[in-house]
Parts: C-alpha cells; structure tokens; sequence
C-alpha cells in the first residue's frame, strides 16, 4: 500500500485527502493520503525525516514549491525548467522532483475552453511557484507574458526572464487581456479579498484563478461581469493530483475515469441555489432535486423561521429593513457549507452581498416561471409583500432583471417539478465540460 501526503504550512482549507481517496477508489489503487503542516523554521528537517517514515511520495503547496527543490537528489528537466516543484516521488531512498501543476493549468485551459495565441497579454498575479507553472506554460504560447508584484525589483532578480509590473503601471495593465491570479488572495477563510482592483483590467477578456476553495472568488465573480470568460483552480488541482498519482504509481489513469472525477468533485464542491419570483416553484424543485443529487435541501425562508420565528411576523412588527438583515446573515452563515441545495426567498438576490456569497460555492439558477402560473399558485398564500392583486405584477417586472443577472443558468417551466430537476442537473452536467 503507497502512503503520500501533502505538505505545506496551513493546510486547513485542502481538499488533496478528498481527491486522492477518490483516486484510490476509482482507480483501485491502494494507497493513504496526509495533511502534513510543516513550520517554515522546521522545513529542511521535516523533510529529511519524510524519507524514514515510510512515505512514497507526497505533494508540495504554498509556500515551499521553491524551497524544497535544494533537498532534492533530483529534479525533472521541466521541473528544472519552471523553477518549482509540486510533487515529489521517493524512490530507493531518494527525492525526486516533478512538476504536475503544468499538466493541470493545461487542463483547467482545455476544459474552460480558452484560447492563449500569439497575440496574447497575459498579465500573471503572484511571484510563487505556481506563478512560475502558469508563466513558463502561457510563455510556450505567447511572447507577451507579465507578472503583476509589489515588489518589483524583488521580483525581477527572482524571475529574470519575465518581465514585471506594479500596480502603478495602470496603462500597461489595462492592456492586459489574459489575467490569471496564482497568489492565495480570496482563499478561504479571507473570502473577500481580490488580488487586483478589476477596474484596472480594461482589455481583459479571459480571467483564470488557481485559488479553488472557493469554487468562485471575488475576483472571479467580478471578471464575470465584466463578461469575461472565467474559470476556477478547481479542474487544475484535480487534474495534477491525477498525474502525481500517474507518477507515484507507475499506472496510467483511463480518461473516463479522470472526466468522472472531475464531474464528481465539482458535484460536491458547487451548490445548486434556486432563484426566482415567490412561487415559481422553487421549495418543491429544490426537494426534487437534492433527492436526485443525493444531498442536503435548504429552504432559506424555512431556516430563517426556524431561527426567528413566522417571516409574516418579522415584517409587521420589526419591517422589511430588519427581514433583510436577518436573511444577510443567514446567507452569510452558508459560505462554507457544502453538498447541499439551496432554494432562496424571492427577494434574496436584491442584495448583491448575498449573491456574491451564494456564487462563492453556488451554481444560481433561475426558475423562470410565468407570472400567469406563479398567481394561481399565490392564490391562497399570504405573502408579506403582496397587498393587492397588482403588487404581484409590479413586483415581477422589478425582480426580473435582478433574477436574469444573477443567474448562471435558467431553466423555463416544464409544468412539472421532478421533470425541471432532472433539466437542471442535466443542465449542470453540461456547464462542467
């Protein structure tokens, strides 16, 4: 049985045990996968003992893809040629370095459907190892590659052949239109942090974050609307745990079993969220389909009720104003919560903080309902937004556009609610390849 393991400073938000027992399961490879914390004052001497205690091999994360390379007896020639390493096989009481991360930018490329050509401006955020992976990769492809530091000078005698900017160079940076963020900025717990004012980034066309926990950072979310296409870290750190694994082993992994992998943990990572007007069906749909995706159903309304008792009662005595604060804090309470589906109340996605937090672990989708239909199913609710017959009407035209900007994916009304759940996870499918 191999045993490896991930190293690296601060591992709490690492997903690597997950992915490598699902390898193992999938593959029939029989191996253990650990987090291994190492104190940067302990490093050299933590690595030293890895080589007695039975480990075959492990990978290497922030912020030691550089400094572990002068404890290596040997180093792959593209390894070498990145100036990083992010996994390490031992063999006959050697450490030998490899660099898999490449093979995952790659595929985080492909399976995002990006476009890197000769007239490209990549502009790459970070100075580390995985900087390094992303640079030496868009270099095969285009002669315009940047990296963005606050330390320039720093930089240039780390980098050498590439070439640097600050955040000062606004006009250079504006013409920028491949940006991809490889620093740990807007990884969890500090979740609303970006790497760069997106202002900045007026050419931008493609944006790329390696960061995967969150699904969809800020950054991200921001470059989305700015209607550039975007894709997460999520796919780059499967697909190099695949190849470390192809490394460690000494087998090859099928490429179906390499596509169902990636289906599943972005089935695990991302959260379906239901959006919509009241009574487009959103609970019942919800239910439907969480049974389908064998997960946890959340009716915001009902976990705010739960808490703070009947929403028509917090609306007459405490007023819309203090309703919308609760659900705030509500939805602020789902950042981290995972494998679950999501139905929100009709007026949650007015708030753009709780869109940005929904779309953090969250795919939002839109049950466009007719409002013909979603009166007859009103008919007998009391709703405390809903005085007279034309509320219903005035209140549809103004979340609309609020719906149709916010959602990721939108799904019309099959008249059928198991059907529409079965639409959306094929839907869902779809949006991972």
């Amino acid at each position: 049985m191999g045993k490896y393991g991930l190293i690296g400073e601060r591992l709490s938000h690492s997903i690597s045990v997950e992915i490598h027992k699902e390898i193992f399961s999938k593959t029939g490879i029989e191996g253990t996968y650990d987090l291994i914390e190492i104190e940067k004052d302990r490093f050299e001497e933590k690595i030293k003992k890895l080589l007695t205690s039975g480990y075959d091999g492990f990978n290497v994360t922030i912020p030691y893809k550089e400094s572990i390379i002068p404890l290596l007896h040997e180093v792959s020639p593209q390894a070498k040629a990145i100036g990083a390493v992010n996994t390490v096989k031992i063999e006959s009481g050697k450490l030998i370095g490899f660099n898999t991360d490449i093979d995952g930018f790659e595929t985080m490329i492909d399976l995002g459907g990006l476009e890197v050509t000769p007239n490209t401006f990549a502009l790459v955020i970070g100075t580390g190892g995985a900087a390094k992976t992303a640079a030496h990769w868009l270099g095969q492809k285009t002669g315009h590659v940047w990296f963005l530091s606050r330390d320039s000078r720093k930089a240039m005698k780390k980098l050498r052949t590439f070439q640097v900017l600050e955040r000062k160079d606004e006009s250079v940076i504006g013409m920028m239109n491949f940006i991809v963020n490889c620093s740990p900025c807007g990884m969890f717990p500090n979740v609303e942090e970006s790497p760069i004012d997106t202002k900045l980034l007026e050419g931008a066309s493609i944006a790329v974050d390696l960061v995967y926990n969150p699904v969809r950072t800020v950054f991200i979310q921001e470059m989305e609307r700015k209607k550039c296409l975007t894709t997460s870290g999520i796919n780059m750190l499967l697909a190099q745990a695949l190849r470390a694994q192809e490394i460690w082993s000494g087998e090859s992994i099928k490429k179906d079993i390499a596509e169902e992998l990636i289906e599943y943990f972005h089935n695990e990572q991302t959260n379906p969220v239901l959006i919509g007007m009241p009574g487009s069906g959103k609970s019942t749909v919800g239910i439907y389909l969480a049974e389908l995706m064998g997960r946890e159903f959340i009716d915001l309304d009902q976990l705010i009720e739960a808490e703070h008792g009947p929403i028509k009662d917090i609306f007459s005595s405490l007023g819309e104003e203090a309703f919308r604060a609760i659900e705030r804090e509500t939805v602020k309470a789902l950042r981290k919560r995972k494998n679950i589906v999501v139905a929100t109340g009709g007026g949650t996605i007015i708030d753009h903080e709780n869109v940005k937090d929904l779309k953090l672990n969250g795919t939002l989708i839109y049950l466009n309902r007719s409002l013909v239909e979603i009166e007859k199913t009103l008919k007998k609710e009391d709703r405390p937004l809903l005085k007279d017959k034309n509320d219903m009407g005035n209140l549809y035209e103004q979340r609309k556009k609020f719906y149709q900007e916010a959602a990721d994916l939108s799904i019309g009304d099959f008249d059928n609610p198991r059907q529409e759940a079965i639409e959306i996870h094929k839907a869902l499918r779809k949006k991972i390849f």
